[in-house]
């Protein structure tokens, strides 16, 4: 909390289970108030081809090392069109570095970055044995942030079959209702549900006109 203060943190948050009163008690004894259940959501996937919008495509971020600085700025763009000074640089370079999976930048037709998910891929890293887990992911926030999003999800999904993973997953803030809803229309299951806890007690980014994944733990 002392780091908090001294980073000049204007929003600060954590998860815990839902079902856990002595976790949120501690919680919130330092400030943060239980606001919202996350849906931490999956889904089995096959080796198909997956419909997309043929005006869009993605990119790793690790497969071009002359564009790099480009797409953090690209992924920066568009984290601070969800939340004023919201950040991913430094989750984007630690998976590569660490080589814990892959982050996507998905373009559209005019190859603009108009969003990115940040992937933890198989054994030893947070997503376990077969798994993608999308640690972060999030579109512009825009009229045509829906439809982004599902390519996002598309896109994230591509890669796990290319690297020969069976199960998609991720967590939502049930305040962001509609990418709620277009996980569970992309055939996501719930796996347990967890509790988002704020200081201060108020929204931030979890409103129903943003797209993002992510579970804050």
């Amino acid at each position: 909390m002392r780091c908090f203060e001294e980073w000049k943190v204007t929003h600060s948050g954590v998860m815990t289970f839902a079902n856990g009163p002595k976790h949120i008690n501690l919680y919130r004894k330092f400030g943060h108030h239980p606001r919202f259940l996350i849906p931490v959501m999956s889904k089995k996937i096959e080796s198909k081809s997956i419909p997309s919008n043929s005006k869009f495509t993605w990119s790793k971020y690790s497969g071009c090392k002359e564009n790099q600085v480009k797409y953090l700025d690209g992924c920066n763009q568009v984290a601070n069109t969800i939340y004023p000074g919201l950040d991913l640089e430094l989750e984007i370079k630690t998976a590569n570095k660490m080589n814990f999976g892959e982050t996507i930048i998905l373009f559209d037709e005019k190859k603009e970055i108009i969003g990115f998910a940040i992937c933890h891929c198989g054994t030893n890293t947070e997503a376990g044995n077969d798994k993608c887990y999308v640690k972060f992911g999030a579109v512009k926030a825009n009229s045509d942030a829906q439809s982004n999003f599902v390519n996002i999800l598309n896109a994230c999904e591509e890669l796990a079959i290319a690297k020969g993973l069976s199960v998609l997953t991720g967590g939502v803030n049930a305040g962001r209702h509609n990418a709620y809803q277009s996980m569970l229309n992309q055939n996501f299951c719930i796996d347990f549900l967890g509790v988002s806890l704020h200081r201060p007690n108020n929204d931030a980014y979890n409103i129903s006109d943003n797209y993002v994944i992510d579970d804050w733990c």
